[in-house]
């Protein structure tokens, strides 16, 4: 049976032994006349007329490619050298979350968390403020202030009922506090301004309220009476703001600052340089990103409750929020958009020189608050 060898072969004038070649071997005598032969006449050469058979087959599938193309079908895959290997896609890094996820006070504006504080945006009027030891009022002061609560409320000491415990005779009881120089007052049907009228013989006081929202969006107002602006110098109005104001306790209960016998008085830092602190992460509060911080206000304060401290003496509060804060994982209202938080961060306002002797902490839920103002002894 004749194959397509047969005729290479007869084509080349090779000698008749092709039938029982391997097809290997004549593939390589094939290239080998090919390769030597000379004077052959006019005959095509064989690589040529492959090289044309190849072409051909080229065009042939440019032509499929084309018509595949002008169809709209997808071109047939393209073998080539595989790509070279690239580095390996950056990876980013994890996103750093934030500290605090809302303010600890809950609000609707931010004038709800005023309370009433005179220095207010005006803390550069004052460059000195005193300091007072921290702790109870001593007896002599708690026996003096009986007396004058007495005579506040139309009434006399009856007796004691242990150490810093009056009896009134209306049965009014006065309850001095153990930590600080503060007084409770029960049961009382008199309100807080109504007590410091009377205590300061009919003079004009102020009230200042504040309200907080629950995590259910309950209100809670929080109110303040303290003495009204007479034109005293703006340290004293901070010190009657802070030691002679009342407050309810409750519906028959009053609480009632006293002030304590002074330490000295000590000079105050700029109020710039305690928002640097605070900028700086030198403050004491609720970790949060302070260099972000929108700060709203700042205000002088003292914290009367003596906790964590041998001393009463003046912090700079300062009022801000947070851009990131997101109320809507913890307040169950479907109101949420209408509340926002707010936070207080607190700089001691003496200055540096003093802070190793008067130590000013501030607790916050009964642990002590970070705060990088001084290395810890």
């Amino acid at each position: 049976m004749r194959d397509h060898l047969h005729d290479l072969w007869e084509d080349l004038d090779l000698p008749e032994a092709y039938p029982t070649v391997d097809p290997r071997a004549v593939r390589r005598r094939v290239d080998a006349v090919l390769d030597g032969a000379k004077g052959r006449g006019p005959r095509r050469p064989l690589r040529v007329a492959l090289s044309g058979l190849l072409l051909a087959a080229v065009g042939i599938t440019a032509s499929i490619s084309i018509a595949l193309a002008d169809t709209g079908q997808a071109l047939p895959p393209i073998v080539s050298d595989p790509p070279a290997v690239s580095d390996p896609p950056a990876v980013s890094p994890t996103p750093t979350l934030p500290p605090d996820g809302h303010g600890w006070s809950i609000i609707i504006t931010p004038e709800d968390y005023d309370s009433g504080n005179p220095t207010r945006d005006r803390t550069d009027e004052i460059s000195a403020l005193p300091v007072y030891p921290s702790g109870p009022l001593s007896a002599e002061a708690q026996q003096a202030a009986a007396e004058d609560l007495a005579d506040a409320l139309d009434t006399t000491l009856r007796g004691t009922d242990g150490p810093g415990v009056f009896l009134l005779a209306d049965g009014t009881q006065l309850s001095f506090s153990a930590d600080a120089p503060e007084v409770v007052i029960e049961p009382t049907d008199c309100s807080p301004a109504d007590l410091l009228s009377r205590l300061t013989g009919g003079g004009a006081v102020e009230t200042a309220k504040s309200v907080h929202y629950s995590f259910s969006g309950e209100p809670d107002t929080q109110s303040r009476s303290f003495p009204a602006d007479t034109g005293q110098p703006l340290e004293e109005q901070l010190l009657d703001y802070t030691f002679s104001a009342a407050r309810s306790d409750s519906a028959t209960s009053l609480r009632l600052t006293l002030t304590p016998v002074q330490q000295g008085v000590y000079p105050i830092r700029s109020t710039e340089e305690a928002l640097s602190l605070f900028r700086a992460g030198n403050y004491f509060g609720v970790e949060t990103r302070p260099e972000e911080a929108r700060v709203l206000w700042v205000q002088l304060i003292y914290r009367t409750d003596g906790i964590g401290s041998s001393f009463l003496q003046p912090f700079y509060e300062i009022i801000y929020m947070q851009a990131y804060w997101d109320l809507t994982p913890v307040m169950h209202t479907e109101k949420v958009r209408r509340y926002s938080s707010i936070s207080s961060a607190y700089v001691p306002a003496v200055t540096d020189p003093y802070l190793d002797e008067l130590r000013p902490t501030w607790y916050i839920n009964d642990t002590d608050t970070g705060h990088g103002i001084y290395a810890p002894s």
